[in-house]
């Protein structure tokens, strides 16, 4: 086996493993634009019910 041989063959792996992180790169960009925003798992206002019973003794 020649050392040209050897040379081209890493070469070629290299290039292609390179092919391959872009392809995946590419992949993981248009998913991310395409993904639904996640919806939160609370309400925006949560409301609880010792906050209200101390608002009321404030209020008398």
């Amino acid at each position: 086996m020649s050392i040209h041989y050897v040379l081209f063959s890493c070469c070629y792996l290299i290039e292609t493993v390179q092919i391959q992180i872009e392809v995946l790169e590419k992949v993981y960009r248009e998913t991310r634009r395409v993904a639904p925003m996640p919806k939160p798992l609370l309400p925006r206002f949560v409301t609880i019910p010792e906050l209200f019973e101390h608002e009321e003794s404030i209020a008398l």
